[in-house]
């Protein structure tokens, strides 16, 4: 079990375990420099990245719910996943 509060998803690099999409992003921009990034540089497009990205996560995450708990399929491995 990676993440000790079942937030998914969560990575673990060299011990270190990042967990949430967003922090997901912004660690990989911060700790591999020489790759192409995944966040704009400018500060002012970055701002509007993380803005959008923050109202669809919000947003959009019950739709999703919704749409998992209605397709017996999706609900299955769901429940399948959760039980790790």
């Amino acid at each position: 079990l990676l993440s000790k509060v079942g937030k998914v998803p969560v990575i673990d690099h060299k011990g270190q375990r990042i967990q949430d999409s967003t922090r997901i992003a912004r660690y990989l921009d911060e700790t591999f420099p020489g790759t192409p990034r995944l966040y704009p540089e400018d500060p002012n497009q970055k701002a509007l990245v993380e803005l959008w990205e923050d109202w669809a996560d919000e947003s959009l995450y019950f739709y999703e719910v919704y749409l998992r708990v209605n397709d017996s399929e999706a609900l299955e491995e769901a429940i399948r996943i959760s039980n790790i």
